[in-house]
């Protein structure tokens, strides 16, 4: 049985929360889970935890808030690390000069298509089917997002040459995006 990470009480059925983020396996009887606010777990700032120790918090529970900021931080970071990440299938940007190529970054995503999708009635009528053409971009999309996520990690800020390959194993969609993760800055202006 589940133990409160702040209390030390056993968790039933009854009593279960959520644990903070993906990865750990602890999290606060309900009693201590009404005690953080909305605002805190939405936004969480290491600058708001002394405000838990008024209400009762334990060194245990207080460290598991401090993880629980610093893993919300790495992932604010890490989106805007994505967000900021330039893209292009050609080598070069307008503007900007290469200062550092880090190495080939890659990323792949397989969704399946579906039990009935190897005969739809796309196949009889000739007509574009707008369903697994969502898929296909759904498949893109995430491997983007990986290989851009692979080159933010390894300090890139830019990914040029940028490639996608698709294949079908019987009811699967594979999609592999390729390019380069760089470095760029801005040409300085004369």
């Amino acid at each position: 049985m589940a133990v409160c990470v702040n209390c030390k009480k056993e968790i039933s059925f009854l009593n279960a929360t959520r644990p903070l983020w993906e990865g750990t396996k602890e999290q606060f009887c309900s009693k201590c889970w009404s005690k953080i606010d909305g605002a805190f777990l939405n936004h969480p700032q290491e600058k708001d935890i002394d405000r838990f120790i008024k209400v009762g918090f334990t060194e245990d529970g207080l460290k598991y808030l401090r993880e629980y900021c610093a893993y919300a931080q790495s992932k604010v970071k890490a989106e805007e690390q994505y967000n900021g990440h330039m893209l292009t299938t050609g080598y070069n940007f307008e503007g900007y000069q290469i200062e550092k190529y880090i190495t080939v970054v890659s990323g792949s995503a397989v969704l399946g298509t579906g039990l009935f999708s190897g005969m739809t009635t796309a196949d009889f009528s000739g007509a574009f089917s707008d369903e697994l053409a969502a898929k296909l971009e759904m498949a893109k999309d995430a491997a983007m997002r990986k290989m851009i996520e692979k080159s933010a990690g390894l300090g890139g800020n830019a990914v040029i040459g940028i490639d996608f390959d698709y294949m079908q194993i019987s009811t699967l969609i594979g999609v592999v995006a390729n390019g380069t993760s760089v470095y760029i800055k801005p040409l300085s202006k004369i």
